[in-house]
Protein backbone atom coordinates (compact mmCIF):
# COMPACT_ATOMS: atom_id res chain seq x y z
CA UNK A 1 0.00 0.00 0.00
CA UNK A 2 1.39 3.66 -0.70
CA UNK A 3 2.41 5.46 2.42
CA UNK A 4 1.10 8.27 0.63
CA UNK A 5 -2.77 7.27 1.34
CA UNK A 6 -1.83 6.68 5.02
CA UNK A 7 -3.00 10.02 6.64
CA UNK A 8 -1.05 11.83 9.96
CA UNK A 9 -4.22 11.60 11.48
CA UNK A 10 -4.73 7.85 11.48
CA UNK A 11 -1.22 7.23 12.52
CA UNK A 12 -1.66 8.95 15.54
CA UNK A 13 -4.75 7.67 16.28
CA UNK A 14 -3.06 4.41 15.85
CA UNK A 15 -0.40 5.13 17.92
CA UNK A 16 -2.33 6.68 20.43
CA UNK A 17 -4.53 4.10 21.03
CA UNK A 18 -1.09 1.74 21.03
CA UNK A 19 0.27 3.29 23.77
CA UNK A 20 -2.91 3.12 25.91
CA UNK A 21 -2.37 -0.84 25.57
CA UNK A 22 -0.30 -2.51 27.98
CA UNK A 23 0.65 1.10 28.79
CA UNK A 24 1.00 0.53 32.67
CA UNK A 25 3.30 -2.77 32.39
CA UNK A 26 5.46 -0.84 29.76
CA UNK A 27 6.20 2.26 31.63
CA UNK A 28 7.00 0.34 34.76
CA UNK A 29 9.18 -1.96 33.03
CA UNK A 30 10.48 1.59 30.85
CA UNK A 31 11.16 2.49 35.01
CA UNK A 32 12.55 0.25 36.86
CA UNK A 33 15.77 -0.67 33.92
CA UNK A 34 15.70 2.92 32.40
CA UNK A 35 18.38 3.92 35.05
CA UNK A 36 20.95 1.30 33.89
CA UNK A 37 20.22 1.06 30.90
CA UNK A 38 20.62 4.74 30.34
CA UNK A 39 24.67 4.02 32.35
CA UNK A 40 24.53 0.86 30.13
CA UNK A 41 24.45 3.27 26.62
CA UNK A 42 26.39 6.01 27.92
CA UNK A 43 23.16 8.55 27.98
CA UNK A 44 22.58 11.63 30.13
CA UNK A 45 20.00 12.63 32.73
CA UNK A 46 18.64 14.87 29.62
CA UNK A 47 16.72 11.90 28.41
CA UNK A 48 12.86 10.88 29.13
CA UNK A 49 13.47 7.39 27.71
CA UNK A 50 15.74 4.96 26.19
CA UNK A 51 14.01 2.57 23.41
CA UNK A 52 15.63 0.14 22.38
CA UNK A 53 19.15 1.76 23.61
CA UNK A 54 18.02 4.85 21.60
CA UNK A 55 17.63 7.70 24.38
CA UNK A 56 14.46 10.44 23.88
CA UNK A 57 15.76 14.27 24.42
CA UNK A 58 13.36 16.05 26.70
CA UNK A 59 13.88 18.59 23.83
CA UNK A 60 12.13 16.05 21.19
CA UNK A 61 9.51 15.29 23.95
CA UNK A 62 8.82 19.28 24.52
CA UNK A 63 8.63 19.66 20.50
CA UNK A 64 6.45 16.39 19.86
CA UNK A 65 4.32 17.86 22.82
CA UNK A 66 4.14 21.19 21.24
CA UNK A 67 3.16 19.69 17.75
CA UNK A 68 0.93 17.17 19.27
CA UNK A 69 -0.89 20.15 21.54
CA UNK A 70 -4.05 21.15 19.38
CA UNK A 71 -4.83 17.77 18.14
CA UNK A 72 -3.97 15.66 21.91
CA UNK A 73 -7.22 13.99 23.22
CA UNK A 74 -8.72 16.10 26.39
CA UNK A 75 -7.20 15.05 29.38
CA UNK A 76 -4.34 13.56 28.44
CA UNK A 77 -0.87 13.87 30.62
CA UNK A 78 2.45 13.73 30.39
CA UNK A 79 2.83 10.10 30.51
CA UNK A 80 0.40 9.95 27.85
CA UNK A 81 2.00 11.72 25.50
CA UNK A 82 5.37 10.01 26.63
CA UNK A 83 3.90 6.61 25.85
CA UNK A 84 2.66 7.95 22.17
CA UNK A 85 6.12 9.11 21.47
CA UNK A 86 7.27 5.53 22.31
CA UNK A 87 5.54 3.98 20.39
CA UNK A 88 6.42 6.75 17.56
CA UNK A 89 9.66 5.83 18.40
CA UNK A 90 9.31 1.96 17.59
CA UNK A 91 7.99 2.28 14.21
CA UNK A 92 10.84 4.72 13.44
CA UNK A 93 13.41 1.90 14.20
CA UNK A 94 11.45 -0.86 12.72
CA UNK A 95 10.99 1.64 9.63
CA UNK A 96 14.85 1.87 9.60
CA UNK A 97 15.64 -1.51 10.59
CA UNK A 98 13.99 -2.03 6.95
CA UNK A 99 16.20 0.81 5.44
CA UNK A 100 12.85 2.27 4.35
CA UNK A 101 14.42 5.89 4.64
CA UNK A 102 17.27 4.73 1.54
CA UNK A 103 14.17 4.49 -0.61
CA UNK A 104 14.04 7.38 -3.51
CA UNK A 105 10.44 8.82 -2.68
CA UNK A 106 10.68 8.31 1.23
CA UNK A 107 14.43 10.25 1.29
CA UNK A 108 13.08 12.83 -1.30
CA UNK A 109 10.48 13.51 1.42
CA UNK A 110 12.87 13.38 4.66
CA UNK A 111 15.20 15.78 2.28
CA UNK A 112 12.19 18.07 1.59
CA UNK A 113 10.62 18.26 4.80
CA UNK A 114 14.78 18.99 6.38
CA UNK A 115 14.41 21.48 4.41
CA UNK A 116 11.14 22.91 4.86
CA UNK A 117 12.17 22.99 9.00
CA UNK A 118 15.34 24.98 8.04
CA UNK A 119 13.92 27.16 5.95
CA UNK A 120 11.16 28.11 8.45
CA UNK A 121 14.19 28.28 11.30
CA UNK A 122 15.81 30.94 8.91
CA UNK A 123 12.29 32.89 8.83
CA UNK A 124 11.91 33.19 12.17
CA UNK A 125 15.43 34.03 12.99
CA UNK A 126 15.02 36.57 10.23
CA UNK A 127 11.89 38.39 12.04
CA UNK A 128 13.23 37.98 15.82
CA UNK A 129 15.87 39.82 14.77
CA UNK A 130 13.87 42.47 12.63
CA UNK A 131 11.07 42.99 14.41
CA UNK A 132 8.04 45.40 14.16
CA UNK A 133 7.52 48.20 16.04
CA UNK A 134 3.45 49.57 17.10
CA UNK A 135 4.94 52.58 15.43
CA UNK A 136 5.70 51.30 11.75
CA UNK A 137 2.66 48.81 11.96
CA UNK A 138 0.72 52.01 12.66
CA UNK A 139 1.84 53.74 9.72
CA UNK A 140 1.38 51.62 7.19
CA UNK A 141 -1.99 51.01 8.54
CA UNK A 142 -2.71 54.70 8.53
CA UNK A 143 -1.54 55.03 5.10
CA UNK A 144 -3.35 52.33 3.44
CA UNK A 145 -6.83 52.48 5.27
CA UNK A 146 -7.32 56.09 6.38
CA UNK A 147 -9.32 57.32 3.72
CA UNK A 148 -11.32 53.92 2.87
CA UNK A 149 -14.71 53.70 3.61
CA UNK A 150 -16.70 50.57 2.37
CA UNK A 151 -20.33 52.23 1.51
CA UNK A 152 -23.42 49.83 2.88
CA UNK A 153 -26.59 49.86 1.37
CA UNK A 154 -30.44 49.23 2.91
CA UNK A 155 -32.43 47.60 0.31
CA UNK A 156 -36.14 46.13 -0.30
CA UNK A 157 -36.94 44.10 -3.36
CA UNK A 158 -39.54 42.62 -5.18
CA UNK A 159 -38.61 39.23 -6.78
CA UNK A 160 -40.90 37.46 -9.17
CA UNK A 161 -40.40 34.66 -11.60
CA UNK A 162 -41.57 35.96 -14.78
CA UNK A 163 -40.94 40.01 -16.30
CA UNK A 164 -44.63 40.86 -16.77
CA UNK A 165 -45.21 40.28 -12.92
CA UNK A 166 -42.00 42.88 -12.27
CA UNK A 167 -43.23 45.41 -15.09
CA UNK A 168 -46.54 45.55 -13.27
CA UNK A 169 -44.50 45.98 -9.91
CA UNK A 170 -42.34 48.98 -11.33
CA UNK A 171 -45.02 50.60 -12.50
CA UNK A 172 -46.76 50.43 -9.56
CA UNK A 173 -44.07 51.51 -7.51
CA UNK A 174 -43.54 54.47 -10.36
CA UNK A 175 -47.04 55.83 -9.74
CA UNK A 176 -46.36 56.33 -6.01
CA UNK A 177 -46.86 53.07 -4.72
CA UNK A 178 -45.60 51.23 -1.42
CA UNK A 179 -42.87 49.71 -1.50
CA UNK A 180 -43.48 47.23 1.80
CA UNK A 181 -46.74 46.63 0.39
CA UNK A 182 -45.99 45.98 -3.31
CA UNK A 183 -43.55 43.27 -2.23
CA UNK A 184 -45.95 41.27 -0.08
CA UNK A 185 -48.74 41.48 -2.97
CA UNK A 186 -45.85 40.43 -5.78
CA UNK A 187 -42.58 39.22 -4.39
CA UNK A 188 -42.11 35.78 -4.29
CA UNK A 189 -39.34 36.01 -2.23
CA UNK A 190 -39.05 34.86 1.60
CA UNK A 191 -38.78 38.58 2.03
CA UNK A 192 -41.73 39.75 0.83
CA UNK A 193 -42.78 38.98 4.63
CA UNK A 194 -40.87 41.97 5.75
CA UNK A 195 -41.76 44.17 2.68
CA UNK A 196 -38.71 43.29 0.86
CA UNK A 197 -36.51 44.05 3.35
CA UNK A 198 -32.64 42.77 2.58
CA UNK A 199 -31.12 44.24 5.16
CA UNK A 200 -28.33 46.06 5.78
CA UNK A 201 -25.35 44.99 2.58
CA UNK A 202 -21.81 45.89 2.14
CA UNK A 203 -21.11 47.03 -1.59
CA UNK A 204 -19.13 43.49 -2.52
CA UNK A 205 -21.73 41.92 -1.35
CA UNK A 206 -24.23 42.60 -3.69
CA UNK A 207 -24.66 40.88 -7.27
CA UNK A 208 -22.63 43.15 -10.30
CA UNK A 209 -25.84 44.04 -12.38
CA UNK A 210 -27.91 45.27 -8.92
CA UNK A 211 -25.02 46.91 -7.48
CA UNK A 212 -24.03 48.82 -10.46
CA UNK A 213 -28.04 50.63 -10.84
CA UNK A 214 -27.88 51.34 -6.64
CA UNK A 215 -24.97 52.94 -6.67
CA UNK A 216 -26.13 56.37 -8.28
CA UNK A 217 -29.45 56.09 -6.42
CA UNK A 218 -31.03 58.69 -3.27
CA UNK A 219 -31.83 57.11 -0.16
CA UNK A 220 -35.73 56.85 -0.85
CA UNK A 221 -35.21 56.20 -4.71
CA UNK A 222 -35.66 52.65 -7.08
CA UNK A 223 -34.08 52.05 -10.16
CA UNK A 224 -35.97 52.55 -13.32
CA UNK A 225 -36.06 49.06 -14.73
CA UNK A 226 -36.27 45.68 -13.60
CA UNK A 227 -33.28 43.71 -13.32
CA UNK A 228 -32.87 39.93 -14.26
CA UNK A 229 -30.73 37.94 -12.17
CA UNK A 230 -30.66 33.90 -12.15
CA UNK A 231 -33.12 34.08 -9.76
CA UNK A 232 -35.27 35.61 -11.32
CA UNK A 233 -36.96 39.76 -12.49
CA UNK A 234 -36.23 42.14 -9.39
CA UNK A 235 -37.66 45.78 -8.84
CA UNK A 236 -34.60 47.00 -6.24
CA UNK A 237 -35.70 50.30 -4.22
CA UNK A 238 -33.05 52.00 -2.30
CA UNK A 239 -34.02 52.57 1.49
CA UNK A 240 -30.97 54.18 2.93
CA UNK A 241 -26.90 54.09 2.89
CA UNK A 242 -24.27 54.58 4.79
CA UNK A 243 -20.26 54.62 4.91
CA UNK A 244 -18.58 52.26 7.39
CA UNK A 245 -15.55 53.19 8.05
CA UNK A 246 -12.33 50.90 8.36
CA UNK A 247 -11.79 49.15 11.12
CA UNK A 248 -9.70 49.94 14.22
CA UNK A 249 -6.20 49.80 14.07
CA UNK A 250 -6.28 47.27 16.95
CA UNK A 251 -9.32 45.51 15.23
CA UNK A 252 -6.53 44.10 12.71
CA UNK A 253 -3.18 44.80 14.32
CA UNK A 254 -2.14 41.24 14.49
CA UNK A 255 -3.10 40.71 10.64
CA UNK A 256 -0.92 43.68 9.77
CA UNK A 257 1.80 42.23 11.91
CA UNK A 258 1.44 38.80 9.58
CA UNK A 259 1.66 40.97 6.51
CA UNK A 260 4.35 42.87 7.18
CA UNK A 261 6.26 39.94 8.14
CA UNK A 262 5.33 38.29 5.19
CA UNK A 263 7.24 41.29 3.34
CA UNK A 264 10.32 40.96 5.78
CA UNK A 265 10.25 37.37 4.32
CA UNK A 266 9.74 38.34 1.10
CA UNK A 267 12.41 41.06 1.31
CA UNK A 268 14.55 38.60 3.16
CA UNK A 269 14.72 36.20 0.18
CA UNK A 270 14.98 38.88 -2.51
CA UNK A 271 18.43 39.91 -1.05
CA UNK A 272 19.67 36.46 -1.01
CA UNK A 273 18.46 35.90 -4.13
CA UNK A 274 20.45 39.21 -5.26
CA UNK A 275 23.60 37.85 -4.15
CA UNK A 276 23.63 34.61 -5.14
CA UNK A 277 24.97 32.46 -7.92
CA UNK A 278 21.97 30.80 -9.57
CA UNK A 279 22.18 28.46 -13.00
CA UNK A 280 18.82 27.13 -13.83
CA UNK A 281 19.65 23.44 -15.69
CA UNK A 282 16.52 22.68 -16.80
CA UNK A 283 13.53 25.16 -16.93
CA UNK A 284 10.04 23.84 -15.72
CA UNK A 285 7.99 22.98 -18.06
CA UNK A 286 4.44 23.88 -16.92
CA UNK A 287 3.75 26.89 -14.24
CA UNK A 288 2.64 26.51 -10.86
CA UNK A 289 -1.21 26.76 -10.63
CA UNK A 290 -1.81 30.52 -9.49
CA UNK A 291 -3.93 30.56 -6.22
CA UNK A 292 -7.70 32.53 -7.03
CA UNK A 293 -8.72 33.06 -3.32
CA UNK A 294 -9.98 35.94 -1.89
CA UNK A 295 -11.22 37.35 1.03
CA UNK A 296 -14.59 36.59 2.17
CA UNK A 297 -16.93 39.16 0.96
CA UNK A 298 -19.26 39.10 4.46
CA UNK A 299 -15.51 39.59 6.49
CA UNK A 300 -15.43 43.69 7.10
CA UNK A 301 -12.02 43.25 7.97
CA UNK A 302 -10.94 40.98 5.63
CA UNK A 303 -12.39 43.74 2.25
CA UNK A 304 -10.46 46.09 4.25
CA UNK A 305 -7.22 44.28 4.25
CA UNK A 306 -7.62 43.51 0.82
CA UNK A 307 -5.73 47.03 0.37
CA UNK A 308 -2.30 45.27 2.09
Amino acid sequence: MNGKLITVSLVLLTLTACSDNGKTDRSDKAQTSNDTTVAQTGMDSNSVAVVNGKAISEEQFNAYAKQRGPSLPAGSSRQNILDELISFELVIQDALSKDLDKQADTAAELALQRRNILANAAFREYVDKNPLSDEQMRQDYEARMADLTLVEYRLRHILTEDEATANKALAELNKGGDIIKLAKKYSSDPSAANGGDLGWQSEPDIPSTIRDKVKPLKKGEHVKEIIKTRFGWHVVYLEDRRDTPPPAFEEVKDRVRDILQRRQIEDYIAGLRATAKIDITKPAEVAPKQSTSSPQANDKPGIMMKNY
